[in-house]
């Protein structure tokens, strides 16, 4: 059971985004998304995840 996550700006190298943490009752994340372009996105991918448990390996903007 996801009991917090979080949306925030990230990198990865030099690529700059948006990524989003999940939490399964623990105080630090168990899972970390890819990066992509814009918090509006990164929300709605969050929402995917959350109803069907699927993620992208690959964000936006790597």
């Amino acid at each position: 059971m996801i009991t917090k996550t979080e949306v925030y700006k990230s990198r990865v190298g030099e690529k700059r985004g948006w990524a989003f943490s999940v939490y399964y009752g623990r105080k630090y994340p168990n899972f970390a998304s890819a990066l992509y372009k814009t918090k509006k996105e990164t929300e709605e991918q969050l929402e995917r995840f959350k109803k069907t448990g699927e993620y992208d390996y690959y964000g936006s903007a790597e």
